[in-house]
């Protein structure tokens, strides 16, 4: 199986760079784009970056150069899929753009969380909301989870629900 070619919005920051560390690896995922502000596009990724994490940057992403947070530079990178970690004023603008250009984004702020057309999905409780964007294949959408808080709570409760009902 070929891997799905992903890009990272907002690499640098502690969210994009937590992305980082759990898809560098990962048997289904390629990182082929890493992006961040104008300010540090063309820079290596390990030269623009305040790492903040324990585990140590993944030695490939490191050398990767950081691109542009637009649609153009995601294009030409020919990802498949796109986690957002922006934080909310400039997902809203950049998402939405990417959306538009036929990406699929995975958003983590609550820009687009209520959006109409925007399934809120916590796998483990409710992975089947994800038919709501069946047929968009080849068309751009967003998907984002709940708030963190809400995560947490959902998830303590499904089996509550599943098994005595609430």
């Amino acid at each position: 199986m070929d891997k799905i070619k992903i890009g990272i919005l907002g690499s640098t920051g502690s969210v994009g760079q937590r992305y980082m560390s759990m898809l560098s690896d990962h048997p289904w995922f390629e990182i082929a784009a890493l992006s961040a502000s104008s300010a540090s596009a063309g820079k290596a990724y390990k030269e623009a970056v305040k790492w903040v994490l324990d585990k140590e940057m993944p030695a490939e992403q490191g050398a990767m150069k950081i691109i542009a947070a637009d649609t153009a530079e995601m294009k030409r990178a020919k990802v498949d899929l796109v986690f957002s970690a922006l934080p909310s004023d400039v997902a809203k603008v950049v998402e939405a753009k990417m959306v538009e250009a036929g990406l699929v984004v995975v958003a983590d702020t609550s820009a687009h969380r209520m959006g109409a057309d925007v399934p809120l999905v916590i796998p483990e409780v409710n992975g089947d909301h994800l038919s709501a964007v069946e047929g968009k294949k080849g068309k751009g959408y967003i998907v984002t989870g709940p708030n963190c808080t809400t995560i947490g709570l959902a998830m303590s409760l499904k089996p509550v629900q599943d098994n005595f009902g609430l």
